[in-house]
């Protein structure tokens, strides 16, 4: 396994990933080199918080920060294009119709914004719950990176 590079970006990422054993991300040595992220949340890069999810706005800005986390874990671990060198996301989501479609158009919206160039594999799996009880969502990328 000495092949493999493994990082935890600054911050919450690198908490998480010493409290709880595991790395926020791998790079493997392909040609062109792959980037496979653990899932990450809707929370503050430095803080971990996360917003009580109990209106719509506030599960869009825990999925803006969820796609945010993910490039910041992606350009950690040596992507310079963050979302853009993304080939495959699957998401898991709480409650994702709740708050008349709230979670289901962020998510929509999410790709629209961070993956404009492109239109990355997708597989959406509604889920009872996540890491933490107020997370709605978790994003999980490969990514073939320059």
């Amino acid at each position: 396994m000495s092949s493999l590079t493994y990082t935890n970006p600054p911050g919450w990422g690198t908490h998480l990933g010493t409290v709880n054993h595991y790395a926020q991300a791998v790079r493997l040595p392909t040609t062109p080199p792959t980037i496979k992220i653990s899932g990450q949340g809707g929370w503050d890069l430095l803080t971990g918080d996360i917003l009580d999810p109990v209106n719509a706005e506030n599960i869009a800005q825990q999925i803006d920060l969820a796609f945010a986390n993910v490039d910041n874990v992606l350009r950690n671990a040596g992507s310079k294009n963050g979302w853009g060198d993304v080939y495959l996301a699957r998401v898991y989501f709480v409650e994702l119709h709740a708050f008349e479609n709230a979670g289901a158009k962020g998510l929509s919206a999410g790709l629209k914004k961070w993956c404009s160039g492109h239109k990355p594999v997708l597989t959406g799996v509604e889920v009872k719950a996540l890491y933490s009880e107020r997370m709605k969502i978790e994003i999980e990328v490969e990514a073939l990176v320059e």
